[in-house]
């Protein structure tokens, strides 16, 4: 038996859905970013000098690994 995304996540907790659509989010964001910095022929590192953050900051970015940021 086979249950579809959809149904399986309406079933879950408020809290849980917002983390999922916050996490989908960070995904875009650094996918867009990556697209960027490339088609600028950009090195992340960089990206990272121009925006005061480290070179691993802005990989951890555009791999949507767990950042925080402020």
């Amino acid at each position: 038996m086979s249950t579809e995304w959809k149904t399986l996540r309406a079933e879950l907790p408020e809290d849980v859905r917002a983390r999922l659509d916050m996490k989908r989010q960070e995904r875009r964001l650094g996918k867009a970013l990556a697209e960027v910095r490339k088609a600028m022929d950009a090195t992340q590192q960089e990206v990272a000098a121009r925006a005061a953050m480290t070179q691993n900051t802005v990989s951890k970015i555009e791999s949507a690994d767990d950042v925080l940021l402020s």
